[in-house]
């Protein structure tokens, strides 16, 4: 029997259906979050916000905690930066990389994604 280590987790997470977003890769998905923690440790922070603006056609409430994300180009291996957000009523969107077009992360339900960053090392 092998040791649970955070890699474990976070491939199984990432490859099962309670994730909120479908990864294309898994196992390069962990190794990433886990050198991105070790290089930059993250700390959420719990925030209220009101996502409105006047012009916007929608207003969403969120009492929720802000999450930095890490995702990573299937194709290029380019690492974007991103921030998740849990919001009652159901989003979905898509993101490209700006560096080949490819499409990094689809999603659908109560999570949504902005903010994206490119990390570049």
């Amino acid at each position: 029997m092998s040791e649970l280590t955070p890699k474990h987790v976070l491939v199984d997470l990432f490859g099962s259906g309670d994730f909120p977003a479908e990864v294309l890769d898994p196992v390069h998905a962990a190794d990433v979050v886990i050198q991105y923690l070790i290089d930059a440790p993250l700390k959420p922070r719990a925030i209220t916000d009101r996502t409105c603006q006047p012009s916007a056609h929608n207003c969403r409430m969120s009492t929720i905690t802000q999450t930095t994300v890490v995702f990573s180009c299937p194709k290029c291996g380019l690492n974007y930066q991103a921030t998740q957000e849990h919001f009652s009523d159901q989003s979905s969107g898509s993101f490209d990389c700006k560096n080949c077009k490819t499409n990094v992360l689809k999603w659908s339900g109560v999570y949504d994604y902005s903010s994206w960053i490119p990390i570049r090392k």
